[in-house]
């Protein structure tokens, strides 16, 4: 009887640290399924498209590994080396080609001539609006400018003339679709945009009967971007090594045909030869770009040399600052000039060190004199001069 009742007792010891040791199993197993994450899905409602201030962060890509595809993953670039920084901000559009929920970034630049140390480039703004069910660039705002283009064209007084104008894409661009989430696709085809120029060659004269010549750059985009992943993003800040993120990963391919016309016509190879010109040039481009909720602009995008999306060229963030800032020389004083430069650029009311970067977020060294920096060796067209505080758009001639 006592055998029979420690037989009872120790097979119901077994049986209750049995249940017990399931039940610990099973609560671990709920508790890995309630904390296991999911793919974000970004909406218009969580995905806002707002003007604000934002700090961009530059980085170092000699060591930045290629991101992993697929779900759940982690993606930790907090210990990235920062290359440099500067404030952006982002302007609600008072333009009236654009509704009122458009809003411009100023950091654009479409490169006409490129050859050698020579470059010309077209500044604009870059416009996004909300769509039907997607946010989408319907064109570009482009300021009045002008270059002096003897250095390549061989006359004294040669010159291209860009008046202001608004560059509308035929079909407007898909950015960014709603909803989007893990394989989610969106496309744009052949979108063109025409950008109206003025060039004046005293040489062309003998061909056009005027040096004064109606010159048109027609380009025509196709993009195609696709969600191939989701998970958590660590990027550095400007405090430290940055908090973590869910965000999806989107694939960006964009394909790229230039085109040009001479009054109307089709230029002629001879003529776009000596601008360093090629008809129907295709360019294409290759990036990774991470989106979280909260904002239309990527926490982190990665620019890629070629197809296989393995060299990358460069890598930026676009962080929300908490404290609204205005256009960066009005709110603190600071000046610039001359502006267009030739050889140096002066900046006032601000101290360095200063950074010179171009519109890709490639950055120059430049010998530097107090408050005055030497920009004779930078090849002609736009860039930015930063602190880290402020950040102001010149242009080298």
């Amino acid at each position: 009887m006592k055998y029979t009742q420690r037989f009872f007792a120790a097979s119901s010891k077994r049986t209750t640290a049995a249940f017990l040791l399931s039940i610990l199993v099973f609560s671990i197993a709920v508790s890995r399924v309630a904390l296991a994450q999911t793919a974000i899905t970004l909406t218009a409602a969580n995905t806002p498209l707002k003007a604000g201030a934002m700090t961009e962060l530059i980085f170092d890509t000699t060591k930045l590994a290629v991101p992993s595809k697929g779900a759940n993953q982690t993606w930790n670039y907090g210990s990235t080396a920062l290359q440099t920084s500067f404030a952006d901000q982002i302007f609600p559009s008072t333009d009236k080609a654009f509704t009122s929920a458009a809003v411009f970034d100023t950091i654009g630049e479409d490169v006409l001539v490129s050859s050698g140390s020579e470059s010309y480039g077209i500044p604009y703004d870059e416009v996004f609006d909300m769509g039907t069910s997607s946010i989408v660039e319907p064109g570009i705002s482009v300021p009045a400018n002008g270059y002096n283009i003897d250095e390549i064209s061989g006359g004294t007084n040669d010159s291209l003339w860009v008046p202001a104008q608004d560059a509308m894409f035929s079909t407007p661009v898909n950015y960014l679709a709603f909803p989007a989430t893990m394989g989610s696709t969106w496309s744009t085809a052949n979108a063109t945009r025409t950008i109206d120029m003025q060039v004046r060659v005293a040489a062309l004269a003998l061909l056009y009967g005027t040096g004064k010549i109606d010159f048109k750059k027609i380009s025509s985009f196709s993009i195609t971007d696709t969600v191939i992943g989701w998970g958590n993003l660590t990027v550095p800040s400007m405090s430290g090594s940055g908090a973590t993120t869910p965000v999806l990963m989107v694939k960006m391919n964009e394909v790229r045909v230039d085109s040009f016309y001479l009054n109307g016509s089709i230029a002629p190879a001879i003529i776009l030869s000596e601008f360093h010109l090629k008809q129907d040039t295709v360019s294409s481009y290759y990036s990774y770009a991470f989106y979280a909720q909260g904002s239309f602009a990527p926490l982190l995008k990665i620019y890629y040399s070629g197809p296989n999306y393995t060299v990358p060229m460069s890598a930026e963030s676009y962080q929300s600052t908490s404290a609204g800032v205005a256009e960066p020389s009005q709110a603190q004083g600071i000046q610039i000039y001359p502006n267009p430069a030739t050889s140096s650029l002066s900046i006032a009311n601000s101290s360095g060190p200063f950074t010179i970067i171009d519109p890709l977020g490639r950055s120059y060294d430049v010998r530097q004199n107090t408050n005055t920096l030497d920009v004779s060796s930078l090849a002609p067209g736009v860039y930015f001069v930063s602190n880290g505080q402020w950040r102001e758009k010149f242009i080298k001639e």
